[in-house]
């Protein structure tokens, strides 16, 4: 059912992915999630320099609120997971990161950092630091620890060519939102903010898209992973009640 049998690479691939549809959904789930993330960070932070004309350090720093946030709520995240069960951890943890990704969709050139960009830095980093932590507990949980390793490289593998995949197809989207508001420039601006308008327009709309494979992730999460609910520690609380009545 859901374990992970068989000694070579393959069978372990073939057995985990295929016949376990929590361990499937999990690696799915981060493959879309971290699509998605790759790409908000990549044009952020050519929003952050082209548009708000930050210098590389400053828009470094400009990160640290989602560092932190993400940091601080990742620590916490262990903690609740005994007590809301990981598969509610994921959901709660989408739905900030999604909400991060709409509202930079929203940006435009006239975006102030407080305005526009600390907030959805503070979801974005809350969300992520939920999510991650019952994201690789559904990916690991069941395999023996002889294969716990390769298990885990397969892990750190999606999480590459979904930064790979997801910044690709982003581009993609840019290229083509900035094409077509090229092709129909507003009237009445200069070169300069016409230029801006284009470049904004084109992150955007790769800001939305970002919130629609983490939307996917969401829907991959809420149908594919099984609820598990991981309590040993009651089974002889109650054994121990159950003999206290009985004498």
């Amino acid at each position: 059912m859901g374990v992970i049998t068989g000694g070579s690479s393959l069978g372990l691939v073939l057995g985990g992915v295929i016949t376990d549809r929590s361990r499937a959904g999990s690696f799915l789930a981060r493959l879309l999630l971290i699509a998605g993330m790759f790409g908000v960070f990549f044009f952020l932070t050519q929003f952050l320099q082209k548009i708000m004309g930050f210098s590389p350090l400053r828009a470094g720093v400009a990160f640290l609120p989602m560092t932190i946030t993400l940091f601080a709520v990742s620590r916490l995240a262990p903690r609740l997971m005994p007590r809301l069960g990981a598969k509610p951890l994921m959901i709660a943890g989408l739905l900030p990161a999604i909400a991060s990704m709409a509202w930079l969709s929203r940006v435009t050139p006239a975006t102030t950092y407080w305005s526009g960009i600390f907030g959805p830095m503070l979801l974005l980093g809350i969300g992520m630091g939920l999510v991650f932590v019952p994201l690789t507990t559904a990916s690991l949980a069941g395999v023996p620890a002889a294969d716990s390793g390769a298990v885990s490289g397969l892990v750190n593998m999606l999480q590459l060519a979904g930064g790979a995949l997801g910044l690709g197809i982003l581009v993609a989207v840019y290229g083509t939102a900035t094409r077509h508001a090229a092709s129909h420039p507003l009237a009445g601006l200069t070169p300069l903010a016409a230029s801006q308008h284009v470049l904004t327009h084109g992150m955007a709309t790769a800001f939305g898209f970002a919130a629609i494979l983490n939307m996917g992730s969401l829907l991959v999460i809420v149908t594919l992973i099984r609820s598990r609910r991981i309590a040993p520690a009651q089974a002889p609380a109650r054994k121990a009640q159950e003999k206290a009545v009985a004498s």
